[in-house]
């Protein structure tokens, strides 16, 4: 009878135990099973922000490095020095108003002055103002002395007697001496075609005589290397 009673006893005891084990066995599935599922809800959040914010990561990484571009060659351009646009006359020119100004040495009829004028690139001078003439006169009165040979500026009236003009047929201001110009014809039967600067006001005279020139022309572009601005 005790014995009986005891193989009860066990039968009991390993029926709990074996339904503790398969609740065990149970619970470990669930954790097992509820583990993966974190894994895999984690997993899924990760590739959910992944896929939203590695666009934004790849436009700010995107801006963030033109605008380092930027700020480099900004940097490098500062440092280079431009070539600055300069005027300047060559040598033996004078300057003045924006343009030059040749004063010859040498004597030649009219026609002969004006081709060397255009073989330095410019012409006769032509005088538009009363400030131009004034500049000229006094570069003409430190350059003649009492009787010196005067100057040839590009006026002229070979084309209509008595319409004078300047080489390019544009109407001249007047500077004009006293009783000039006459037109003299005591020395050419011609007459006086040419117009000539002396060390205040402008006469005419024949166009055969040899006299000193002006020459101008526009003021020359130049550049400054960055060696130069050094």
């Amino acid at each position: 009878m005790l014995r009986k009673i005891e193989l009860e006893r066990e039968t009991v005891k390993i029926h709990v135990t074996g339904k503790k084990m398969r609740l065990l066995h149970c619970n470990c599935g669930l954790s097992i099973l509820f583990m993966t599922s974190g894994i895999q809800s984690h997993n899924t959040t990760f590739l959910l922000n992944f896929y939203f914010t590695f666009p934004t990561f790849i436009f700010y990484s995107v801006f963030l490095f033109v605008l380092f571009l930027f700020y480099f060659f900004s940097e490098k351009l500062a440092e280079i020095k431009p070539y600055e646009p300069c005027y300047k006359c060559e040598d033996d020119w004078k300057e003045h108003g924006g343009n030059c100004y040749y004063f010859s040495t040498n004597s030649s009829s009219w026609n002969e002055s004006r081709t060397v004028c255009k073989t330095k690139g410019g012409d006769l001078v032509k005088i538009d103002s009363e400030e131009e003439q004034n500049f000229l006169r006094k570069n003409v009165q430190q350059k003649m002395e009492i009787h010196d040979i005067p100057f040839w500026i590009g006026l002229t009236d070979l084309a209509e007697e008595g319409r004078w003009l300047w080489c390019d047929r544009s109407t001249p201001l007047t500077f004009w001496r006293f009783f000039e110009p006459d037109d003299w014809k005591g020395k050419d039967p011609d007459g006086e075609d040419c117009g000539r600067m002396g060390p205040l006001y402008w006469y005419d005279n024949s166009c055969k005589r040899s006299h000193r020139s002006i020459c101008e022309k526009s003021i020359s572009p130049c550049f400054n290397t960055p060696e130069s601005n050094d």
